[in-house]
């Protein structure tokens, strides 16, 4: 057995992973009408699409490019795209695509898949640049980090014309193998366990470490056209005046959102800016809701659970859940607040959700959700549901910093302000509406993954459900800013200097606390990704342990258990789909 297998615990890993002897993949794929899926590389295009649902808010040369940031001795990147041909998309005439491949920093880089000609997309790639230079500027990466853009129309694949982009883990893991060090009872996303694992070279890790897609259809909403072909666009390029701003374009207008702002509150999704809890089985877009629909009582399915161990059995198809996986080590802080849950640590109820389990017959996933309302963990589920439904009922928690020299020890006004940040919940978190913007994806737990729109005028506006529009990222900050005191810190240069900062981050001061948390080294804790004195959850091995992570092996040709999955449905633009579920698992025989 690969060493590495011997001390790592795989969860999910992306088909783009290379094969070892430690995993596997199988996929099936059930879908009726519209669609015809015929290749591996058909399913793998759904899969590398469909990780995390697509977010929605109502509301070629060399660049050098710096983003509004923490005052800092680093010089501005320089970066350039590499561009190559390909056929013409159908909906515009003479238009190129481009592919950057290209470093922000000594181990962070990206590459950028852009559909669009080549003008239109060295405007894209500029802004990518300038956004993960911002990211860079604020947050140590200690192991190479490598960021996957795409850049398209969406409804080339399946149209979400109101929808921004997604942005996600490609992998996730456990990190079993610290005797003082991460906690082993959570998943860490990829991009963060590089930086926390012992070794930085292992043929577990996927190829890259956070996929961002963002969707050119809603830029195109918001151009004018008839403006555009008076100004004399004739179809051969991009329209300016769409939805998104860019860097070197004109005075923003009032409905333009800086597309670095879209990429940056992305790219923390990607980073682990997740969690896992959700309503897993109450969303009408959810294909369980859809598979125990008339076979129970619709209020069994009002509740609240970590992701679900399951799979489909393809001798017979039916689906079959076994129990519940560990969280997202985003969820560790979470703690609700609510009249009906007051003060509860969401550690402590997933650890006990992670002690019932069923195989066999109970396991079908109508037995399931009778046995699991039978049990006794179900009583917090249904509290949890009622929780989330009220507003500000979730709170992520911090714990005292890891460096007794971190400026949220030091400075008054952090150390006050940033005991805790308020989640976004509400009974519209819940429904499908806000959670699956499109009705294509299927991840519940990315609604409640944000901070509540009370922080939408603050620092730490960029991680709230709506972006704010008509101002650049320079504005907001400068506004956002100007109403607090002054956030001093100091650096050390590479010969030593002491250098004195001031942190003016669109990456606001409490979404860079949320970041300290979950294990990343900042310029407000300087940590080093040491995790000495951090605070580690303690939990007894369960039976269902090994029964839901040998499960799936122990059956007949299952093809689909642990990981986490991908759920599709999809409806409107006159067709009319079916489920298509792509199960994608990646199973460890050891840890």
């Amino acid at each position: 057995m690969n060493s590495t297998c011997e001390r790592m615990k795989l969860f999910h890993s992306t088909p783009n992973s290379p094969n070892t002897p430690c995993f596997f993949f199988s996929f099936l794929l059930l879908f009726n009408s519209c669609a015809h899926v015929q290749s591996v590389s058909d399913i793998k295009d759904v899969y590398n699409h469909l990780f995390i649902p697509i977010e929605e808010r109502p509301a070629g040369k060399e660049i050098n490019t710096r983003m509004p940031t923490a005052t800092s001795t680093r010089p501005p990147t320089r970066t350039t795209a590499v561009h190559s041909q390909t056929a013409d998309p159908s909906h515009l005439a003479n238009i190129t695509s481009s592919q950057s491949n290209n470093t922000v920093g000594a181990l962070v880089q990206y590459q950028l898949s852009c559909t669009l000609d080549k003008v239109f997309c060295a405007k894209v790639n500029e802004a990518v640049a300038s956004a993960i230079n911002t990211f860079t500027q604020v947050v140590t990466i200690k192991n190479n980090m490598t960021i996957w853009i795409s850049y398209y129309n969406f409804c080339d694949k399946r149209c979400s014309n109101s929808t921004y982009g997604w942005g996600a883990p490609t992998s996730q893991f456990t990190l079993p193998f610290f005797d003082d060090g991460a906690d082993l009872n959570y998943v860490y996303p990829q991009a963060l366990a590089k930086q926390l694992a012992p070794y930085s070279n292992t043929s577990v890790w996927a190829d890259h470490d956070v996929d961002i897609e963002i969707n050119h259809d809603n830029y195109l909403s918001g151009v004018d056209w008839n403006k555009a072909k008076s100004d004399g666009w004739n179809g051969s390029s991009v329209p300016e005046g769409g939805k998104y701003w860019f860097i070197n374009d004109t005075v923003i207008k009032q409905h333009q959102i800086d597309i670095r702002y879209i990429v940056l509150h992305e790219l923390l999704h990607g980073l682990g800016f997740i969690s896992a809890w959700a309503a897993y089985f109450w969303t009408d877009a959810s294909p369980f809701r859809a598979l125990v629909d008339g076979f129970v009582d619709p209020s069994s399915l009002q509740i609240v659970t970590p992701s679900p161990y399951w799979y489909v059995n393809q001798d017979t198809g039916p689906t079959f859940i076994t129990g519940f996986q560990p969280t997202m080590i985003f969820d560790k802080f979470l703690v609700t607040v609510g009249t009906g849950a007051a003060h509860t640590n969401l550690s402590t109820v997933g650890f006990d959700m992670q002690n019932f389990c069923v195989q066999d017959s109970d396991a079908f996933i109508i037995n399931f959700v009778k046995e699991f309302n039978a049990s006794s963990q179900s009583a917090d589920a249904h509290i949890l549901w009622k929780a989330m439904t009220e507003s500000k009922s979730l709170r992520f928690d911090f714990f005292a910093p890891l460096t007794p020299n971190s400026s949220f020890n030091t400075n008054p006004y952090l150390k006050q302000t940033y005991q805790s940040m308020t989640l976004s919940t509400g009974l519209d978190v819940l429904s499908s509406e806000f959670e699956h913007y499109d009705r294509v994806n299927n991840r519940p737990g990315i609604a409640i993954s944000h901070v509540d729109n009370q922080y939408g005028s603050t620092p730490d506006f960029l991680m709230t459900r709506n972006y704010i529009t008509g101002k650049t990222l320079e504005e907001i900050v400068e506004t956002a800013y100007n109403a607090i005191p002054a956030i001093n810190y100091t650096t050390n240069s590479a010969n030593g200097t002491t250098l004195a900062q001031t942190y003016r981050s669109p990456i606001g001061p409490g979404i860079l606390r949320i970041l300290d948390s979950l294990g990343y080294s900042t310029v407000l804790t300087q940590s080093n990704y040491t995790t000495d004195g951090a605070v580690k959850t303690y939990k007894s091995k369960s039976v269902c342990d090994d029964s839901n992570n040998s499960y799936a092996i122990s059956k007949v040709n299952p093809v689909a258990s642990g990981a986490y999955r991908v759920l599709w449905k999809e409806g409107g633009h006159g067709c009319s789909w079916g489920y298509f579920i792509v199960l994608v698992m990646a199973s460890l025989v050891i840890y």
